[in-house]
């Protein structure tokens, strides 16, 4: 079956569970499909035709590469400033709600900037809930200085739009302890939510602020002393005199900008053709860190004609065939009215020739989330609706006040989380859950399982509650402990006494700031990460690493003894994510070893159930080969031997792995093997083959790595 029958199969059974558990439609609009509902907190739906923020994508067109080729440089700038227009329209920004976008320097945004000023001043776009972020300041240059990145940024844009000073982020060349400033800068990124949208230019050799050739492609912001030729590009911004033109700058790394949801590249010149040539038609490298973002999983590059000269006949060809599509992604708002006709009949219509959408018996829950949708696209939506039927906790609930505190609150229902939630329900534990996925809520709620409406009444509702989430942007979501999630986080409900048990896998700086948010409330903290995948989870064999004090390690021990086989008590808040951290940048080396040993021993001509066990009896016996032989046959019941479906995603290492690398900065302990693992494991994080299968299909992609030489 193609990828794309695979998508349609999936998007297909996706909506029609939405469909029976909630109120969201499919709608057909000039040709295009679209899933969405209105946003009733920043818009009230009237019989008066309004402009709603809809907050969802081209079902086929998000998260992939894409090279947009205009006809010159102002064709150039207009088209990235109505892309940056139109991200922050749908984001929906407003109080509580901010939009982070990354911004560069030099001659090349210039333009963009020019428009975007305009688009303020007409009042089609507001900065007001904007926060920025900098790629990059020089070292020792006065940031009064005519040609410091600050200077620039106000003279050339923020002092003609309305964003709040506060709002601004730009490195400081000139901090007394310049690399505390990089690991500031670094968190602040984090603290905000991660970057919506960074936006870039490159130079001739390829560099993207000033990660020059050579660069890490997992490098952070740091200080980079500058190549000879960007000083000598440069020193025409200085009067032409070298010795002017400073050495050393502070820059966001190419991992930086890599974590952003949403990166524009912007491309102009037949100086620059060469360099684009490397980003679209060759291969990663670390001599072009440009190149880097083959890998991201939504990169959009804007060129004018000169700067493709280099570039196959093909390759243009191909990309200015998507440009009718691709231009889509700065058209307008969908248009959405209410029936017209007198008195109205409680609907409302998108364009002319849309269907209606019910909302009289809709309510609303405002959540930022991802949602995976097959392996062709992805649909961010701002507002969930919920189905007004009893069982729902919230205004609607059908849950006693008396009865409400006996609840376990579990919020994150994933591979693992939701069998994890199971063995709580076997265990006699009565929950209320949260998740994004309607058919995990769904499942879990015919199991005997409560539903909550948004995190805040999951708080209200216990004062035991465990998250599993993603990432840490999700956990602060959840928690609430940035502006994104604050009003309907745990946070913002959170009864004294509570307890929070986080399995969730994330940055140790993310569970001691949300430790230290929970204690504000009076209630306690433990992180507690978890190994063993789907199947200890589905068996109950998890092992949890915990930290946290010992009162919250013996009460939280109680729950976590029920999902698993080993509780460890690691020490104090955040012991736990340094102990997982470590477990799975190995697990993530470890299993690359295996998948190229089985693959060179099948092709020396072994039998790989044999060699498998020769492993498993000898000094190569580790739990990538006895438990979780990534040769799908060799063990029987284990996703690799079921197409590598579920498990532990691909995508889920990467993200691990990613944590590895950022900890291993901050604490300066080279990992060597764990950054190339983390490479390894982006490629098929990015690779739609294989992102949203389990991490033993790196076998596969070795195989077929090996099979095409």
């Amino acid at each position: 079956m193609s990828a794309a029958s695979h998508g349609v199969r999936a998007i297909d059974g996706w909506s029609s569970a939405i469909r029976r558990h909630y109120h969201y439609k499919w709608f057909v609009t000039n040709g295009k499909t679209y899933l969405g509902t209105v946003v009733p907190d920043l818009f009230m739906i009237s019989r008066y035709e309004r402009r709603i923020d809809w907050m969802c994508h081209f079902v086929n067109e998000q998260f992939q590469m894409k090279l947009i080729i205009r006809d010159d440089y102002d064709q150039v700038s207009d088209f990235a400033a109505k892309y940056v227009r139109k991200q922050i329209q749908d984001y929906g920004t407003g109080p509580g709600r901010y939009f982070t976008l990354g911004l560069p320097t030099g001659s090349t945004p210039l333009g963009m900037y020019k428009k975007l000023i305009e688009f303020c001043k007409e009042g089609s776009l507001s900065f007001e809930y904007v926060i920025t972020f900098n790629m990059d300041e020089y070292v020792g240059l006065p940031r009064d200085h005519p040609e410091s990145y600050h200077s620039f940024m106000f003279q050339n844009f923020f002092r003609h739009i309305d964003i709040d000073p506060k709002n601004v982020h730009i490195l400081d060349g000139n901090a007394a302890d310049l690399v505390e400033e990089c690991d500031s800068y670094e968190r602040k990124i984090k603290e905000a939510g991660g970057i919506r949208l960074f936006v870039g230019g490159i130079g001739p050799d390829g560099h993207i602020a000033f990660n020059e050739p050579g660069s890490s492609l997992t490098s952070r912001t740091r200080i980079k002393t500058l190549a000879k030729d960007t000083i000598q590009a440069n020193a025409r911004f200085f009067g032409n005199d070298i010795s002017q033109v400073p050495t050393q700058a502070l820059t966001v790394g190419v991992g930086t900008v890599m974590d952003a949801h949403e990166v524009m590249i912007l491309i102009s010149g037949a100086g620059k053709a060469f360099a684009l040539h490397q980003a679209i038609e060759c291969g990663v490298s670390h001599m072009w860190t440009v190149s880097a973002f083959q890998m991201h999983r939504s990169t959009t590059f804007v060129a004018d004609e000169d700067a493709t000269e280099e570039l196959r006949v093909k390759t243009v060809r191909y990309f200015k065939g998507l440009m009718e599509t691709h231009l889509k992604l700065i058209g307008d708002s969908v248009a959405f009215s209410t029936c017209d006709r007198e008195g109205g009949c409680g609907v409302v219509q998108i364009d002319e020739c849309s269907r209606c959408a019910s909302v009289g018996s809709i309510s609303f829950l405002e959540s930022p989330f991802c949602i995976p949708l097959g392996d062709l696209c992805w649909v961010a939506l701002r507002a969930f609706a919920v189905a007004k039927t009893p069982g729902v906790v919230g205004s609607h609930s059908s849950i006693g006040c008396a009865t409400m505190t006996s609840l376990v609150g579990f919020i994150g229902l994933g591979n693992m989380g939701s069998h994890m939630a199971r063995n709580l329900i076997k265990n006699g534990v009565k929950l209320v859950v949260y998740d994004v996925d309607a058919v995990r809520v769904a499942e879990l709620k015919s199991d005997g399982a409560d539903v909550a409406q948004h995190p805040a009444d999951v708080a209200v509702a216990s004062k035991t509650i465990v998250t599993m989430l993603p990432s840490s942007p999700h956990v602060r979501a959840v928690y609430g402990t940035t502006p994104v999630g604050s009003d309907t986080g745990l946070l913002a409900k959170m009864q004294p006494g509570t307890l929070c048990m986080d399995s969730s896998t994330i940055d140790q700086s993310a569970s001691i700031e949300v430790a230290a948010a929970v204690a504000k409330k009076q209630s306690s903290y433990v992180d507690a990460p978890v190994s063993g995948g789907v199947v200890g989870a589905q068996n109950a064999t998890l092992t949890f690493m915990v930290g946290g004090d010992d009162a919250s390690f013996k009460a939280a021990s109680k729950y976590l003894d029920m999902m698993g086989k080993n509780t460890v008590h690691c020490g104090k808040v955040g012991s736990g994510q340094a102990a997982k951290i470590c477990n799975n940048m190995l697990l993530g080396i470890e299993m690359i070893g295996v998948a190229e040993t089985m693959n060179l021993g099948m092709r020396m001509g072994l039998d790989p159930k044999l060699l498998a066990s020769i492993i498993n009896t000898s000094s190569g016996r580790c739990w990538s080969s006895d438990t979780y032989n990534p040769v799908p046959g060799v063990i029987e019941g284990i996703p690799p031997s079921k197409g590598y479906a579920g498990g532990f995603g691909s995508a889920l290492m990467a993200k691990d792995l990613g944590l590895a690398q950022n900890a291993s900065t901050d604490v300066r302990a080279p990992t060597p093997l764990g950054s190339l693992a983390h490479q390894i494991y982006r490629l098929l994080a990015t690779n739609p083959q294989y992102k949203n299968l389990d991490f033993g299909v790196v076998y596969q992609f070795l195989k077929e790595q090996m099979e095409s030489k």
